[in-house]
This record gives structure tokens, sequence and C-alpha cells, in this order.
């Protein structure tokens, strides 16, 4: 989502312009976390999303679908991370104890809860 909120705030008048913002979005949040592989799966997807260019060449419309896929995108995450937690489930027995580092919280991870509480 955060590529997404980046690229609606884009003051660029053409496609061009808000490619240019968004590769540097892009590139920024890319070395803030690169070890963070779900930002670079909505990075993915957005940019495969920009190359297409939605058949349109008003950046307005363009920002408004990356915010929509990347509202598609969180459902997704979401659903994969309750996923997990149902999988891991079956190997835990009540009174079990879970050590978890990475990936661990809400911030790290899209939602309420990381993938440790899903």
């Amino acid at each position: 989502m955060g590529l997404a909120l980046g690229a609606s705030q884009s003051v660029g008048t053409s496609v061009a312009d808000l490619e240019d913002d968004f590769d540097y979005m892009c590139q920024v949040m890319s070395q803030t976390r690169p070890t963070a592989v779900n930002l670079f799966w909505d990075r993915a997807n957005a940019r495969g999303l920009r190359s297409e260019k939605l058949s349109t060449q008003e950046p307005e419309k363009i920002k408004a679908r990356l915010v929509e896929e990347a509202r598609t995108f969180f459902g997704k995450i979401i659903e994969a991370n309750r996923a997990l937690g149902r999988f891991g489930a079956d190997l835990l027995a009540d009174g079990d104890t879970v050590r978890t580092h990475c990936n661990a919280g809400a911030l790290a991870t899209a939602g309420d809860y990381g993938t440790h509480l899903a």
C-alpha cells in the first residue's frame, strides 16, 4: 500500500512523470527494507500494473488503480497469513511456546497481526 499511496501523492502531470516518481519510490523502499519479501511482491505487482499503463494516459486513473490493486493485494496477504496460522496450528500442542523473529508483528506484515499471530 505504501507504494500506491506514494504514487497517489505524485504531482507529475504525465504518465512519464508518474513512472519516474514511482521508480524512485521503489528504489527507496527496496533500500529501506531489503529483506521484506512481501514488499517486493507488491512492488512487482504494481510495476506490472503500471507497465500495462491501464490503457490510459491519465495519471489520476493509474493512481486510483494502483490503490485498488494494493487493497486487493492486502486481502491476499491477510488470507495467506491466516492460512499459515491454520497450517501451523496442527503442529502445536496446548501449552507449546513458539519463538519468532522477522515478520513477527503487524509492523512487518499487513493487517492487525503478523504471521506469528495468524
